[in-house]
């Protein structure tokens, strides 16, 4: 038996206790084929929310989390059998890299934080090349997530909101064959847009 359904009843239930979550757009991942979640971060809970919403298209997520995460006894098998593979931060990771391209060209979801680290006020930082060199690598879509806390940052009991939006379809990224770093840098700054304004409609 598979751990991933096991894990994700388990945190339906630790999430209920923990926090008071709304979750919307989870059906918009039913479809087929490969392509990319990109979600800003706030918390190391964050791969837990996307599972969640994700779930319930039956759909497993697999995301880079930071190597020393996985290390951590029982929080590390956790994250695991959830779908993380780990990915060393401050530096390229070339072997994470190549794992998250192959999940896409297999059929599956990849989860990717652009930030690279977790927001501390909860504001939207600058998003970085990786889920744009995934795309590129893949010709894959991507779907913007905002993950948002009540006061900007989670605590016990925190109101938090995890809002999927919208497909947004390879072509939109403008990214040719031949990308240059310029052209990956536009396409995150566009899916930074794109995660921008699901934050408004959260707001709304």
């Amino acid at each position: 038996m598979s751990l991933y359904p096991l894990g994700v009843v388990l945190m339906t239930g630790v999430t209920g206790l923990l926090y008071k979550t709304k979750i919307t757009g989870g059906e918009k991942l039913k479809r087929e084929g490969g392509f990319i979640l990109a979600s800003n971060h706030i918390s190391d809970y964050d791969p837990i929310f996307l599972s969640l919403g994700a779930y319930k298209s039956k759909r497993k997520v697999n995301y880079m989390a930071k190597a020393e995460l996985l290390k951590i006894p029982l929080v590390g098998l956790l994250l695991k059998a959830l779908g993380a593979f780990p990915v060393k931060r401050g530096k390229s990771d070339r072997g994470a890299i190549e794992k998250a391209v192959n999940l896409v060209e297999e059929g599956r979801i990849l989860g990717i934080f652009p930030e690279g680290t977790r927001s501390k006020t909860g504001e939207l930082l600058p998003y970085k090349s990786g889920a744009a060199v995934v795309a590129a690598r893949t010709h894959c879509d991507v779907v913007p997530v905002s993950i948002q806390a009540e006061g900007g940052k989670l605590r016990f009991r925190s109101r938090v909101t995890v809002r999927f939006g919208d497909l947004i379809p390879f072509s939109d990224l403008n990214l040719p064959e031949d990308f240059t770093t310029q052209q990956l840098k536009e396409a995150a700054a566009y899916i930074r847009e794109k995660t921008l304004r699901l934050r408004e409609q959260s707001d709304s």
